[in-house]
């Protein structure tokens, strides 16, 4: 009786055993046949070319210098490979050249406002000055002739007065931008400073001071 009920016992475990083994092998085959569904239909899907594939494998990083189009950041230029900066000139007992710092408005300010010292500062150079500040302009084109004839020894010439001009490095003083421009003539050079207030809605003129006189050609 006990040799029967082992046996029993052995013949269960068995059967036990062989459904356990049955069932692995359905889920096996069965996920066999999945991932051969899968790859069959990657078979047959027609893929198109990558876009860029390269550009995709890169890491690329934003450089915050360079946000805007319109303006580069300073910074930006030491990240420039052979980067060299530019070699700006500076006039002897004037300044420096560069204008890079004046905004687009009061730069072209004072290139009209120039334009017209140059021809005849009595034509039209009051439209360019603050209402407010009128009487600058007046005593400006008095001191302009008496300066004229007394430094170059010449009739001051009514058009004509000055023959090329250069604008240098703007400095600020309290709420005026000072732009310093030398003006050229045959007989020599006049240095002038622009004061610009930089509080006002319109941009004009408050003052043109008048620095030096020099006379240098044919001296």
């Amino acid at each position: 009786m006990k040799k029967i009920w082992i046996f029993g016992v052995s013949l269960l475990f068995s059967l036990f055993s062989c459904s356990n083994n049955e069932q692995k092998l359905v889920i096996v085959e069965t996920e066999n046949t999945i991932r051969n569904e899968i790859q069959k239909k990657e078979e047959t899907i027609n893929w198109t070319n990558d876009i860029e594939g390269e550009l995709l494998l890169k890491d690329i990083k934003q450089n915050e210098l360079f946000l805007s189009t319109d303006f580069i950041q300073p910074e930006a230029y030491e990240s420039i490979k052979d980067y060299v900066p530019p070699v700006i000139p500076e006039l002897k007992g004037f300044t420096s050249l560069d204008t890079s710092s004046i905004p687009n408005d009061y730069l072209s300010l004072v290139k009209n406002a120039c334009a017209q010292i140059k021809y005849n500062p009595e034509s039209n150079l009051s439209s360019f000055f603050d209402s407010d500040y009128i009487f600058n302009y007046v005593f400006f084109v008095h001191d302009l002739k008496q300066g004229y004839k007394a430094t170059f020894n010449a009739k001051y010439p009514a058009s004509g007065v000055f023959s090329d001009y250069k604008i240098g490095k703007a400095e600020e003083s309290f709420d005026l931008m000072q732009i310093p421009v030398r003006f050229y003539c045959k007989y020599g050079y006049l240095d002038l400073i622009f004061d610009i207030s930089q509080n006002k809605k319109d941009i004009k003129i408050q003052q043109i001071e008048i620095v030096r006189w020099e006379a240098e050609y044919g001296k």
